[in-house]
């Protein structure tokens, strides 16, 4: 395993060569590159630091053991060694896990859906409670999280919520949430005694586009989508500022104030990229 480790800690010093190279900062592609196999290989630089360290002080307690005389050092040196080996064995075990080759596709970035099962409302209530959940893990792993659709339960939760999860290696932890989730919980939307078994799905796929295959993506379709993105999520935000009941944004101001903020979404979309599509931009 030594010799792994030296191989690899050798490949290591040679990318903070080429990344302290100024010429790499001139190609952005290749310095972005270099950066991703430098932060993948430190974390087993640094065992391999600690376990080198290690070994070290082994050979120095072993060495006190052999030739001391001094029978209460040589009693401290097998205290310390005995910790020591202790340690190099659960060390030794991260570092052959650390070695194990990684799925390329944990990188990428997160697609989570989270659907109420069986269970009515309160099974709704739980998918809320699953939402938040990921929610404060995300936030705690500095992840990013951009709701793309939901629909909520008549009491309060979800029915159903998509959210994209942005960050380093996103996909490879979320991955192993999908499933189906169930629990048993108290009664909350009907007040009687007794507990309900309810359930939720919750399906993660790998989102279709990474950061950089994103922004070499170019074109008047591209452009396209993103306009109408854009104008489905004034659409939301005004329809949802409008309150639970769907009902109010029906009143003929609300909605033609949604449309005129559609139109302007088009227009500026225009202004910039020179037309949106085929067509003439109208809807």
């Amino acid at each position: 395993m030594l010799d792994k480790l030296e191989a690899i800690n050798v490949k290591f010093e040679d990318l903070t060569k080429q990344m302290n190279d100024p010429s790499a900062m001139n190609d952005m592609k290749r310095f972005i590159r270099l950066s991703k196999d430098y932060k993948e290989l430190q974390p087993i630089i640094e065992a391999y630091g600690r376990y080198r360290s290690i070994l070290s002080n082994i050979d120095h307690a072993k060495d006190i053991i052999y030739n001391e005389k001094d029978e209460e050092f040589r009693s401290m040196a097998k205290e310390e060694l005995n910790t020591l080996t202790a340690e190099k064995d659960k060390l030794e075990e991260e570092i052959r896990l650390m070695l194990v080759p990684a799925d390329p596709q944990d990188g990428k970035n997160a697609v989570v859906e989270i659907r109420a099962g069986t269970g009515g409302d309160e099974a709704s209530l739980f998918a809320g409670d699953l939402y938040r959940m990921y929610s404060r893990f995300c936030e705690a792993k500095r992840w990013k999280i951009d709701l793309v659709d939901f629909t909520e339960g008549t009491m309060g939760g979800f029915k159903e919520i998509i959210f994209n999860v942005t960050g380093d290696g996103a996909y490879g932890q979320m991955k192993y949430e999908s499933g189906v989730h169930r629990v048993q919980r108290q009664h909350v939307v009907v007040h009687h005694l007794g507990e309900r078994a309810v359930a939720a799905g919750v399906a993660v796929r790998r989102a279709e586009l990474d950061v950089e295959q994103r922004g070499r993506a170019e074109g008047p379709a591209l452009r396209s989508a993103g306009a109408l993105t854009l104008a489905a999520e004034v659409v939301t935000r005004a329809v949802a500022h409008a309150g639970a009941d769907l009902r109010k944004a029906q009143r003929v101001g609300e909605v033609d104030g949604i449309l005129d903020d559609v139109h302007l979404v088009f227009q500026r979309r225009e202004d910039v990229d020179g037309g949106v599509g085929d067509d003439d931009g109208a809807i």
